[in-house]
């Protein structure tokens, strides 16, 4: 891997100047810009492990024959790095937002989640990661005898009264992030609804998760950080801490960004669902 030291070494295409417009990026733009970062990100990561290849340049040249649409968005953003409307990735991000999203934080039950809580214990139980009880509870449910539908008289002894009852954890399939099943009874008025899902949050919520500080992103230089990294994976080369620093934009020293934004960096492109949760409650308010 080539180090690259010096101004003159980065990028024509690379221009500060360009990201000036981010301060004016509410939630859906950001989510728009990391998403197709993210896309890129993922779309060559994809070919080199499907090629067993350690040549980015080769997986570059692969991706312009077979992913013509990757290139196209890279090329773009290259261009203008904040107009995401060029971009494939943007004219999905709309209908992703719908009623009844699966990215909206509060929403009917799907089977679907019910399936993927399963799905993850036997995982994790066939695995050795979790008790065998956790796939006994399961048991239980495919063992009931069935019930009239005329009648209410339904079993509550199921081994369903564990602490993570329905709680989606970080999925084996996905690293989406921990989130809780919650069951709504409508009878109740507004306020006791509210009152008793704040108590629920209040008791619930890990510590890790707070509110994204949206208003950090542009000191930090996330943009520009994130075309520089996918330059770097394109190019095989890595900045120097101080020189990365300096041409994003974050003034607070070399040491500092290293500790702060490659972090913030992976974890986005690890998973949005965060930012898309704020972007679904946003479009529907």
């Amino acid at each position: 891997m080539r180090k690259v030291s010096k101004t003159s070494e980065l990028p024509a295409w690379f221009d500060l100047r360009n990201y000036k417009g981010v301060e004016g990026f509410g939630p859906t733009e950001w989510l728009a810009s990391l998403r197709i970062r993210k896309n890129i990100l993922d779309g060559f990561s994809m070919l080199m492990n499907a090629l067993s290849i350690d040549d980015p340049e080769r997986c570059v040249r692969y991706a312009r024959d077979k992913m013509p649409e990757l290139i196209c968005e890279l090329e773009t953003i290259r261009r203008s790095p904040l107009d995401a409307s060029g971009c494939g990735s943007w004219a999905n991000l709309l209908a992703d937002f719908d009623d009844g999203s699966p990215s909206c934080p509060i929403r009917p039950l799907l089977m679907s989640d019910i399936a993927k809580v399963y799905s993850t214990d036997r995982y994790r139980v066939e695995n050795g990661q979790a008790p065998e009880r956790d796939l006994e509870r399961w048991d239980s449910i495919f063992e009931w005898p069935a019930v009239p539908a005329n009648t209410s008289e339904v079993p509550l002894d199921l081994q369903l009264e564990s602490p993570h009852d329905l709680n989606k954890e970080a999925s084996h399939e996905t690293n989406t992030k921990p989130h809780g099943t919650l069951f709504v009874d409508l009878r109740c008025n507004d306020a006791v609804l509210k009152q008793a899902f704040s108590q629920w949050l209040e008791s619930t919520r890990d510590s890790w998760r707070e509110r994204l500080a949206l208003h950090n992103w542009r000191r930090f230089g996330l943009l520009p950080y994130l075309d520089l990294m996918i330059w770097e994976k394109e190019k095989g080369n890595q900045l120097t801490r101080s020189l990365m620093a300096k041409s994003v934009g974050y003034v607070s020293g070399g040491d500092n960004f290293q500790k702060t934004v490659p972090s913030l960096a992976d974890e986005l492109m690890d998973d949005l669902g965060e930012l898309e949760a704020i972007v679904s409650v946003e479009r529907k308010s």
